[in-house]
């Protein structure tokens, strides 16, 4: 037997007794992120040094061993197969910011007609061709908060090819990779992970985690159109916004 003793923590004083250590983090955990959606890391430390402040305790306690208490929750990526990835995948932010001006013209061409089109009343109606990136960036923040222009998107699930000859031919010039938004380790990198709206449109229902974490790879696709104009709106996905406006490479795994 273990037990938890909590002498500060008003709604839970006292003696806590569970079967294993495990379960006596995980109860912890699930009682700490109640209505929280923010990841919660469980870190293992020596005793602190007295006298510091919550600040100090806070950067000692990061400095320890991460408890690795979460089942695996994966999402996916599409790349080009001739994509650079040598620091990892590229939010249009850090591209902006870094002077990749091509990359970030190429990455931003498929919003620009949406802009123009609906997305806020400031640039309706402008001529697309006419928007600069700093209004490109201005229009993803009005439109989808102050991470917008950070967002890097997954699926829940890995498009494949079997959905139609469009997919096909999309995934035969894509890798894809995945990440695990449950491994502690890798939730350390994240600043924010909106979870959007069903089938992509903002006036539709707003998703949370439990969402992907119930719905099925059958129900995931089963909106698809092979014959849409945009084949990947009806597919429900993540934006998550990375520390250093880039996801590194070193915490996504190559699907074969």
């Amino acid at each position: 037997m273990v037990y938890w003793f909590e002498h500060s923590w008003g709604p839970y004083k006292g003696i806590h007794k569970y079967n294993s250590l495990k379960e006596l983090l995980l109860d912890v955990k699930k009682k700490f992120v109640v209505n929280n959606e923010a990841p919660t890391i469980v870190y293992e430390y020596k005793k602190p040094p007295y006298h510091i402040s919550c600040e100090e305790y806070y950067e000692f306690a990061e400095k320890g061993t991460i408890i690795k208490l979460n089942e695996p929750l994966y999402f996916y990526h599409l790349v080009n197969k001739s994509a650079n990835l040598d620091i990892g995948l590229l939010s249009l932010q850090y591209m902006f910011d870094h002077k990749l001006y091509d990359l970030f013209d190429q990455s931003v061409s498929k919003y620009k007609e949406r802009i123009v089109n609906g997305w806020n009343k400031k640039y309706l109606g402008r001529n697309k061709n006419s928007l600069t990136r700093e209004e490109v960036l201005d229009a993803l923040t009005l439109f989808r908060g102050p991470y917008g222009t950070k967002y890097i998107y997954f699926f829940r699930f890995p498009p494949y090819k079997e959905l139609g000859p469009n997919m096909e031919a999309v995934l035969n010039v894509k890798d894809i990779y995945r990440i695990d938004i449950h491994d502690e380790t890798i939730q350390k990198y994240f600043l924010d992970i909106d979870y959007g709206y069903e089938q992509s449109h903002s006036n539709h229902r707003k998703l949370n985690k439990s969402f992907y974490e119930a719905v099925t790879k059958h129900d995931y696709f089963s909106g698809y159109d092979d014959n849409g104009n945009m084949i990947f709106k009806p597919l429900n996905h993540i934006g998550i916004a990375f520390k250093n406006d880039y996801c590194p490479i070193s915490i996504l795994e190559k699907m074969n």
